[in-house]
């Protein structure tokens, strides 16, 4: 309906609510502020009343003017009445006064619905107590409609309801008001609003313009009109009663204003719902603010239908059949504001259909089959704020379509599989919509490195990011394989202009998220903030990590997407991106042998908990075992062939099987986790051992329960804990017998014998200490490595101000060697060396060669991985030389690792000249880890030489 009448009718969330009730009516109050002010800014307020009213059919029912006026309070000042009385069943609505109460300050609209039966002569009280300026009819909850009683002084009763301004009237009952309405002699100058909906009209009512020719907005929806009546009846303009001024005006007021003056009533003609389908000699003409034609299977319009119209603002013809629309259909209109042509079938759009029309806010073309938007379509709009291109087949958009005064761009469900670089160019843009679109994130990364962020404008404001909304798109991998650093860059600055929604994109968390989640975390810590900006962006596989965002992701519980070769039967095996570690799965399979073969890798990890193993065959691939999970299973003996496999476990759970000794080998092994708990082992002298070794584990806390790795003793004693039990309880004290014969007759040839034993232990002695000038080097290395001993005079000369014992320099290709083997061997000893390593220690967001730097001065020296891929390596090398540089300049100390595939005749001549004069150890010496952990802890320039190639 108008406006006055809309701001009367509609409901809302009221307060200071009360409410009546008798047996045959209910009435509920509500108070709330208008959208209407006085002249002097003063807010008017709002009062409706909601009467059920529930009689017997056919009743009578007295409903009394006080039960909506209230005579208590005081006539001074304006007031919105809205009084909505609504019949349950057929009823005789009689108005009465008995109160007297008067409020010619209260202007009331009155809505009659359902069967409730009224005269007009009745009806007319009402404008002799208020300012009665609305009426309106329509159908009840219950789908029945008010009766008009017959009165024979219905035109001297309608004249007396001169002050109304607006008349609703809905379904077919009310034509008979219409037909009197049409037979009235003078003229309804204040008759601003009018509403005849539902009633199958077919033509308009003869002399409704004579009796309202000031009429504002005319409303006839839902008829059977085939062609537009001649609307509206005169440009004249008509200001809102007592001098109020609306703040609502059109709906596209709120994005920059309506060219309504806030004390008029707008001027509208709504047709939706009729049947006009053809447009194409029709010409609208006049003054209007808005049209509204939709719902008509309307499918052909003239070019020149709309070029009469003057202060026009809004025109809306969506929800049609149109197929195809002049070029110049809306040129001219230069108060044009917004164009709504959704839902019809427009494949093409015309290139000049916006052209000239530079006040336009909003266009709405969603939901039609348009395949291209062309170059310059929307660039004419200068103050184009909103778009709407939704549900469309859109493939391509050309260069220059949008206008740089966006703000809203809606793209949803199209066929875009690339991203349109000219949306992004749009300086004003806050919000872009590609949602269920065919979009990859090698798209996005392809427009990134498209986008020139100085040249093409883009723009970040601090105070809230721009909402880029790709939800149901194609996004699985978010590899950033590839990408070079300064397209890394851009879309680090990306993702904090753009909060990228990812919602409904199977998502899959992989190796390859690593370099995304570092760039969103350094994000994240540099902006606390920004981090709710990435709860969208949620896993779909693997399953156990599915629905967690990658900010909630493990680095080590990522894993790579296919699966390796030759995983066992039964069993579920993966790849860890964190260390290349296949892990396999065999957990409660039923198993009752260890599977014959593995995935080939240098480390395993192997869960076979919870199975029937009952022997360890010495498989090849136990030497690439980093950790075995064997509890819960019926082991009763481990080979020593077996244990001496095992080159590279670090963590082994033989815990809940039946063992009932171990071989003295397994101490040889470097365990970092071992569990034993819940055996069977015996006290005896093959258990003693046992003792020292776990006390020494359980010190490093290297052992799981040590309190349950428990030995039986006799019946009488039970069990005990084995790394506290007296050793004369693990029944080792037996003696051995001697035979011993006493003689006094002297031996002829113990002086023979004397000399010659004599003579040989001085030889040994010889030959030891020869040995020992020879090797002092290794001896030294051994004695300090094993009994934390300086002999010779060394010493240990780390610095304690340093943070680290020793920074690691290697190539990400020897990864794995350094993280598994060397980080495990030297930080899981006792004591322990502290490293810093790339991956775990750098400050992330800091510049490489600073964090380098940085590190070099807190290490006490520099531990270097001299392989073929190091030499390869640019920033690798940078390390070196900035190692060179420090024993140069600070005497820092550095130790080279060279591995097996260094020749020679790779080395530039900078490393060769290092090697001659400096500690280098080669990782193919026996003596390896004891020369290292030497090195580690001395100030010597020892030299552990060996043979390059």
């Amino acid at each position: 309906m108008g406006k006055l009448f809309e701001e009367d009718s509609e409901a809302s969330n009221g307060h200071d609510e009360s409410k009546t009730s008798t047996d045959m009516m209910q009435c509920l109050r509500k108070l709330y502020p208008s959208s209407f002010k006085t002249r002097q800014g003063n807010p008017v307020p709002k009062k409706q009343v909601n009467c059920s009213i529930m009689p017997h059919t056919g009743a009578q029912h007295q409903f009394d003017l006080s039960t909506a006026l209230d005579p208590r309070i005081k006539n001074d000042r304006l007031l919105f009445l809205t009084v909505h009385i609504q019949c349950r069943e057929p009823a005789e609505i009689v108005f009465n006064n008995s109160h007297n109460v008067a409020d010619n300050f209260t202007m009331l609209t009155l809505i009659i619905s359902g069967p409730c039966h009224v005269s007009m002569k009745n009806l007319a009280l009402w404008s002799n107590v208020t300012d009665f300026h609305g009426l309106g009819f329509k159908e009840g909850k219950n789908g029945r409609f008010p009766k008009l009683l017959k009165d024979y002084t219905f035109e001297s009763e309608i004249q007396s309801l001169a002050s109304l301004r607006a008349l609703s009237l809905d379904s077919n009952f009310t034509l008979a008001i219409l037909d009197a309405l049409s037979e009235i002699t003078g003229v309804r100058s204040k008759m601003a609003e009018l509403a005849l909906t539902n009633l199958s009209l077919k033509r308009m009512p003869e002399k409704l313009q004579t009796v309202m020719p000031g009429l504002q907005t005319l409303d006839l929806r839902f008829n059977k009109l085939t062609q537009p009546p001649i609307f509206p009846w005169n440009n004249t303009a008509l200001k809102f009663p007592h001098g109020l001024i609306g703040a609502k005006g059109l709906k596209v007021k709120t994005l920059g204003g309506s060219g309504v003056d806030a004390d008029n009533y707008v001027r509208s003609l709504r047709l939706d719902g009729n049947i006009i389908q053809d447009l194409s000699l029709h010409e609208f003409h006049g003054f209007l603010h808005k049209l509204s034609l939709t719902r008509n299977g309307l499918q052909t319009i003239g070019a020149t239908s709309f070029q009469n119209l003057s202060g026009i603002q809004a025109i809306d013809i969506s929800k049609n059949n149109i197929q195809e629309l002049p070029s110049q259909l809306f040129h001219g209109l230069n108060s044009l504001t917004e164009i709504q042509l959704h839902e019809n079938n427009l494949s093409v759009v015309p290139a000049e259909l916006f052209r000239g029309s530079e006040n336009i806010m909003k266009i709405t073309l969603g939901h039609n089959k348009i395949r291209k938007i062309a170059g310059g379509l929307f660039n004419s709009s200068k103050r184009l704020l909103i778009l709407h291109l939704e549900g469309n087949r859109i493939k391509t958009i050309e260069e220059g379509a949008f206008s740089n005064s966006l703000r809203e761009v809606y793209l949803q469900n199209n066929v875009l599989s690339y991203f349109p670089i000219s949306l992004f160019r749009l300086q004003n843009v806050s919000k872009i919509d590609l949602s269920f679109n065919a979009l990859t994130f090698q798209d996005l990364i392809n427009l990134i490195e498209n986008l020139d962020f100085e040249t093409d404008n883009v723009s970040f404001q601090e105070t809230q990011p721009k909402l880029l909304d790709l939800k149901n798109n194609n996004f699985t991998s978010l590899s950033m394989q590839g990408v070079k650093e300064p397209d890394a860059l851009k879309l680090s600055r990306f993702l904090e202009i753009y909060e990228v929604n990812l919602e409904g994109n199977p998502l899959i968390c992989d190796c390859s998220i690593i370099a995304i989640k570092r760039k969103i975390e350094l994000l994240s810590k540099n902006n606390p903030g920004s981090k709710r900006r990435f709860r969208s962006w949620k896993c779909a596989w693997p399953e156990q990590m599915r629905d967690k965002t990658i900010l909630e992701t493990n680095a080590n519980d990522l894993i790579k997407q296919n699966e390796p070769r030759q995983c066992p039967e039964k069993c579920s095996c993966f790849e860890r991106c964190s260390d290349q570690t296949v892990v396999i799965d065999c957990q409660g399979r039923k198993l009752d042998i260890m599977p014959k073969t593995l995935p080939s890798s240098d480390s395993i990890q192997l869960n076979l908990r919870n199975n029937y193993i009952r022997d360890i065959p010495r498989h090849p691939y136990l030497k690439n075992l980093t950790a075995l999970y064997l509890t819960h299973n019926e082991i009763q003996r481990l080979n020593e062939v077996v244990v001496d496999s095992f080159e590279r476990i670090r963590i082994l759970h033989m815990d809940s099987n039946n063992l009932t000794t171990l071989p003295r080998n397994i101490e040889n092994l470097f365990l970092t986790n071992l569990a034993l708990h819940d055996n069977n082992f015996d006290c005896n002298c093959s258990t003693k051992w046992m003792k020292n070794w776990l006390q020494n584990l359980n010190d490093n806390g290297q052992v799981e329960r040590v309190e349950n790795i428990l030995c039986k003793l006799d019946s009488s004693m039970g069990e005990k804990a084995v790394y506290i039990l007296p050793d004369e309880r693990f029944g080792c004290n037996g003696t051995v017998g001697h035979s011993v014969r006493s003689t006094n007759t002297p031996n002829p040839t113990s002086s023979v014998i004397t000399s010659a034993v004599l003579g040989t232990l001085l030889a040994i002695s010889i030959i030891i200490s020869i040995l020992v000038h020879v090797y002092r080097r290794e001896l030294k290395a051994i004695i300090n490595t094993h009994l934390n001993r300086w002999p010779f005079g060394g010493k240990n000369d780390s610095d304690s101000t340093k943070i680290y014992d020793a920074f690691v320099s290697y190539s990400e290709n020897d990864r794995h060697w350094v993280v598994n083997i060397l980080q495990e061997r030297l930080e899981k000893r006792h004591p322990i060396f502290k490293l810093c390593i790339h991956h775990r220690d750098f400050e992330i967001g800091t510049p490489i060669v600073k964090n380098i730097l940085n590190s070099v001065e807190k290490s006490n020296r520099m531990l270097i991985v001299l392989s073929r891929t190091f030499l390869q390596s640019e920033w690798c090398m940078l390390e070196f030389r900035t190692a060179h540089h420090k024993v140069l300049e600070d005497r820092l100390k550095l130790i080279v690792i060279l591995f097996d595939d260094v020749t020679l005749d790779e080395l530039d001549g900078e490393i060769k000249l290092y090697l001659r004069t400096n500690t280098y150890l080669s990782i193919k010496d026996k003596w390896f880890w004891e020369k290292l952990i030497h090195a580690m802890q001395s100030n010597k320039k020892e030299k552990f030489r060996k043979p390059l190639l």
